[in-house]
């Protein structure tokens, strides 16, 4: 993993696995899609990647599942939009041996 600015952040490619980074305390993973004009992209929730068609019927599965026990399907095909415009974020970037990595955890708990 190393750390970017936002500068550097919107020079790198799709597909970047990424999470918003301050101090010692990184946030929720994502995968970087297309650059949206010169200070914005896209990108794509890995850990609230749910099967939804929008953020209503995101929270009304979150609800049903709270309350009934009720499986949600992930999918892994929505992107939202970054809109924050933050020229001091910084970015953690996990590199192909990273993913690598974790790839091979998540197959072990199969």
């Amino acid at each position: 993993m190393r750390i970017v600015t936002r500068k550097e952040f919107l020079t790198l490619p799709v597909g970047t696995v990424f999470a918003e980074y301050e101090p010692c305390i990184v946030g929720d993973m994502r995968i970087k899609g297309e650059n949206a004009g010169t200070n914005d992209w896209f990108y794509q929730e890995i850990d609230l990647a749910l099967d939804c068609e929008d953020s209503g019927e995101m929270v009304e599965l979150l609800d049903a599942s709270e309350k009934t026990g009720k499986s949600i399907p992930m999918g892994f095909d929505c992107q939202s939009r970054d809109g924050t415009f933050n020229d001091t974020q910084l970015y953690a970037i996990y590199e192909k041996q990273d993913v690598k990595q974790l790839i091979t955890r998540l197959t072990e708990t199969l």
